[in-house]
């Protein structure tokens, strides 16, 4: 129990940092991307789908909770 109590104080501390690691959802350099097939899915895409996994992870796997991240401010 001590040690789930630790892991959610990390989760809770480092999740709501991670979304903002995809970049802006209006990325020029997306887009630019993108049209070059230097990369095939949007910000916003890999944005969600991360969290999404994670969501899985933490809450499915180790029985935790995920804080709530408002994805629309990036």
């Amino acid at each position: 129990p001590e040690g789930k109590e630790r892991i959610q104080a990390a989760i809770d501390k480092v999740f709501p940092t991670l979304p903002a690691f995809f970049g802006r959802s209006n990325s020029r350099n997306n887009a630019i991307f993108r049209e070059f097939g230097l990369k095939e899915r949007t910000n916003e895409g890999m944005r969600e789908d991360y969290v999404n996994r994670a969501r899985v992870s933490v809450e499915e796997r180790l029985g935790l909770k995920l804080p709530a991240v408002d994805l629309s401010t990036y």
